[in-house]
C-alpha cells in the first residue's frame, strides 16, 4: 500500500566553499519544491536533504529519493557522491519528532525513589556499588543517571535480593495501571470499567507499548491525573510534561506523557 516516506540524504560538499555551500542549499530547495524539502548544512559540512515521496516501501522510497536528489544534483553540477541516508515512515517520523531528544534522567532523589532507598544517602550508597551505571554527566549539583539503566539496575537487583513486599494498590491504581499497560500493547480490556475505559481513550498516541501521550480535555479526568499522580509516587509510572510543540496548543495544557516503568510492568504481570 502506498504511503508517504521521509528519506534523507546527506551529499558530500568537501569541494565546495562555505558560499558555495549556501548557494547549494537555496537551488535545491528551489529544484525539489514539489517534494517538500528541507535543505541543510550538517556540522560536518556537508548538504543534507530530506524530502517525501509516495512508495509502498522503505526500499522503493529510498531509490525512488536517490534517483531525484542525484538528477537534482546532476543539473545543478554538485557532488552526487552520497555520505549517509535515512528513510522513515511519515509516522515513525512524526514519533521520532515528538519523542524527547534527551531521555529522562534522575540524580540521587530520584534514584532514592526507583530503589526504594530508606534515605539520600543510602541511595548514594547504591551508586557505588559494582554494576551500577555510571553517570552521565556531573553536575554542581551532583551525577545525573539515565533514569532507565537505574530501574533496569534496580530490577536486576530485586530478583537477586529479598525486598520488602510492594505497597498496596488501591481500585483505581489497579485499574489505571491494567489500562496503560492494555493501551500501549494495543489489546482490548476485557470487562473494562468506567475508569479503564476513560484512561484508554485518553490514550492519544503511543511510542512503544510503555510510552505514551495522554490528553487530558474534560474535568472528568482529573481522578485518572489523580491516580496518575500516585502511581508515580510509587515508582509504577513516571510522568511529565509533553514536548512544547504539543502543549501551545490551549487544548493540550492538560496533556501529560507517562511511562509504565519496569518495576509498573512486572506489577501489572502480577495483578493479571
Amino acid at each position: 500500500m502506498t504511503q508517504p516516506w521521509s528519506v534523507s540524504i546527506e551529499l558530500d560538499s568537501s569541494d565546495m566553499t562555505a558560499e558555495s555551500i549556501e548557494e547549494t542549499i537555496e537551488s535545491l530547495m528551489q529544484s525539489l519544491a514539489t517534494h517538500e524539502p528541507s535543505v541543510r548544512q550538517t556540522p560536518s559540512d556537508n548538504v543534507a536533504v530530506r524530502l517525501f515521496v509516495e512508495a509502498d516501501d522503505a526500499l522503493t522510497a529510498n531509490a525512488a529519493a536517490l534517483e531525484i536528489i542525484i538528477a537534482a544534483a546532476r543539473a545543478l553540477g554538485i557532488s552526487e557522491r552520497v555520505t549517509g541516508l535515512e528513510v522513515m515512515s511519515e509516522e515513525a517520523l512524526d514519533e521520532y519528532i515528538a519523542s524527547p531528544l534527551v531521555p529522562p534522567l534522575a540524580g540521587i532523589t530520584e534514584i532514592a525513589t526507583i530503589c526504594n532507598a530508606s534515605s539520600k544517602q543510602r541511595a548514594k550508597q547504591l551508586t557505588e556499588l559494582k554494576g551500577f551505571p555510571p553517570p552521565v554527566q556531573v553536575l554542581a549539583a551532583g551525577p545525573v543517571y539515565v533514569a532507565q539503566q537505574v530501574e533496569d539496575w534496580n530490577a536486576k537487583k530485586r530478583n537477586r535480593s529479598r525486598w520488602p513486599a510492594p505497597a498496596e494498590l488501591t481500585d483505581a491504581e489497579r485499574a489505571v495501571l491494567l489500562a496503560l499497560v492494555a493501551a500501549g500493547r494495543g489489546e482490548e480490556l476485557p470487562k473494562a470499567t468506567d475508569v479503564q475505559e476513560r484512561t484508554i481513550g485518553a490514550v492519544e498516541a503511543t511510542y512503544s507499548p510503555t510510552h505514551m501521550l495522554l490528553h487530558f480535555g474534560r474535568a472528568e479526568s482529573d481522578d485518572i491525573r489523580e491516580t496518575l499522580s500516585d502511581l508515580s509516587d510509587k515508582s509504577l509510572v513516571a510522568t511529565r510534561r509533553p514536548p512544547k510543540k504539543i502543549i501551545s496548543d490551549a487544548e493540550h495544557q492538560a496533556d501529560m506523557m507517562v511511562a509504565i516503568t519496569a518495576k509498573g510492568q512486572r506489577r501489572a504481570s502480577a495483578l493479571h
